[in-house]
């Protein structure tokens, strides 16, 4: 497939997804819930920010930051002079401006696809992060992201990414499968239509990688080598640091 087939297919799939997490309580359940292990890795997230930036101001700015409402906690008790959201999803965009309305710090929230932003985005940032957004991108977007990012970085600035990592001997169609397992056998609060439309978004625009392939791309786009910061226990998951 060239390139500009993959653009247009990709951008089918955009609507796709914008379209279920305009369906924010799906994913707000997911989060609530712990489905995905937010509350670990954003612990984690926190710890590194604090022993990174030595309670020295910093900027971040978050790749499909949803509805904010993990990092906006993470950050309550973290020096941070802005903070950059994009977003697809209106209505988490609108959440996340009340998450926030109270904060010291500058905020920017950008609706749109955070790929194109971050193509076009002249301003730099001490910390770019994304989490589960990444998977939604073709490999040679992951891979002009990286490169985005590597420009759009601070000296002594970090990337963070938390997503779906597939194990190394596993391709697409054996991870999904085990991750559509988990999510049927483990997600007891969501309905059967939340799972049907979970589903169907997992199967249709799900493209994990391995941390060696993310970690050629980063190595590649001149970061160092990766620092895996957690994994979950199925090996479903994970949280991943570069730096310059």
């Amino acid at each position: 497939m060239s390139k500009i087939e993959d653009l247009e297919t990709q951008n089918i799939y955009l609507q796709e997804v914008k379209g279920f997490f305009d369906q924010w309580n799906i994913y707000q359940k997911v989060i609530q819930n712990n489905y995905m292990f937010h509350k670990e890795i954003h612990q984690v997230i926190h710890k590194l920010l604090l022993e990174h930036f030595q309670q020295e101001p910093f900027s971040l700015l978050d790749l499909g930051c949803g509805d904010s409402s993990l990092i906006a906690e993470t950050l309550k008790y973290i020096p941070i002079s802005c903070y950059h959201g994009i977003d697809l999803s209106e209505s988490a965009l609108e959440d996340a401006k009340k998450k926030f309305a109270s904060s010291s710090f500058d905020i920017v929230l950008s609706h749109g696809d955070f790929f194109e932003i971050t193509n076009q985005i002249k301003t730099k940032f001490d910390v770019i992060m994304s989490g589960y957004s990444l998977h939604h991108l073709p490999l040679w977007q992951k891979d002009l992201l990286f490169t985005n990012c590597r420009k759009s970085l601070n000296k002594n600035g970090i990337f963070l990414v938390y997503d779906l990592i597939k194990k190394d001997d596993e391709n697409r169609d054996e991870y999904l499968e085990r991750y559509w397992n988990n999510c049927k056998n483990n997600r007891k609060k969501m309905t059967i239509k939340e799972l049907e439309n979970s589903r169907k978004h997992i199967f249709e625009g799900d493209f994990p990688e391995t941390i060696e392939t993310l970690n050629n791309l980063a190595s590649k786009n001149g970061f160092k080598q990766a620092n895996i910061l957690y994994r979950d226990p199925l090996l479903l998951l994970g949280l991943i640091c570069w730096e310059m």
